[in-house]
């Protein structure tokens, strides 16, 4: 690009904690050369929020976001098949706060249909083979979270607290979390895949994922649980199955390639 005539900006969206946007930034040259764009993520001080727990455990997400980018696990995910924005700068400011400046993905929102589920359920597989096993505490040596997703339950003390004490889901919450825990299949877990995290790129035909925030180890289970739950086309439990063994297939073939046991199904 040649020396820049105008800067132009558009507010994508206000931050949940509300300290904060994310903003696209677009650069245009002197001459007739098309326009450059990239995302902004600006994060405010978590200082703002007082004593709020609930806010806090969220806005503290963003933190674990800009960990993830500035040791660039970006780089080998895209470069295992798996499209993600790449960081351009990411600098931490005064007392909490960041700005992260990343490439901006191709495409439109995720749609929910047959074609973008299978391609975002490869997606999730292609990202899960690369840190599986041992990888995903290599991974959280470098300073990401060691638990993955909103839901994760030492993270929601306070919500469990406000359910009935006799609710049969409150009274199993610290066996359930225990066991995803134990697993003995671990990996990095994208932690939030719902359909407003992912991008349909029509043209190249892929899919690309975006938001780190909840980025952590987990079992791959808790991926596919809630991507299934709310972002793919599922209404029977044969249509479950289908989508599972999509995802069995392609894990346990990238598995095989880098030397890793295989899986059955039932597992």
């Amino acid at each position: 690009m040649s020396a820049i005539e105008s800067v132009s900006t558009r507010c994508l969206q206000a931050l949940w904690t509300g300290l904060g946007s994310v903003d696209e930034v677009s650069l245009r040259g002197e001459d007739a050369s098309p326009s450059c764009s990239f995302v902004v993520k600006s994060i405010g001080s978590y200082k703002a929020l007082g004593d709020d727990k609930m806010a806090l455990a969220d806005h503290m997400s963003y933190y674990n976001e800009a960990s993830f980018y500035e040791q660039d696990f970006s780089s080998a995910i895209c470069g295992a098949g798996a499209l993600c924005p790449e960081p351009l700068l990411v600098e931490r400011q005064g007392e909490g706060e960041v700005v992260i400046c990343m490439t901006k993905l191709s495409g439109r929102t995720f749609g929910r249909n047959d074609q973008q589920t299978l391609a975002a359920l490869t997606w999730l597989a292609r990202v899960h083979a690369l840190f599986w096993g041992r990888r995903a505490d290599e991974a959280v040596q470098r300073g990401v979270s060691d638990q993955a997703c909103f839901w994760h339950l030492d993270n929601r003390q306070i919500e469990l607290s406000r359910m009935p004490a006799a609710d049969p889901l409150r009274l199993a919450a610290s066996g359930i979390d225990a066991r995803l825990k134990a697993d003995k299949m671990q990996t990095m877990c994208h932690g939030d895949p719902k359909g407003a995290n992912i991008m349909w790129d029509a043209e190249a035909q892929e899919v690309s994922f975006y938001d780190f925030q909840w980025f952590g180890k987990a079992p791959p289970s808790k991926d596919l649980a809630y991507f299934i739950a709310i972002a793919a086309p599922v209404s029977s439990e044969e249509d479950e199955a289908s989508l599972l063994r999509h995802y069995h297939t392609e894990l346990c073939k990238l598995l095989a390639a880098q030397g890793d046991d295989g899986l059955r199904f039932e597992s």
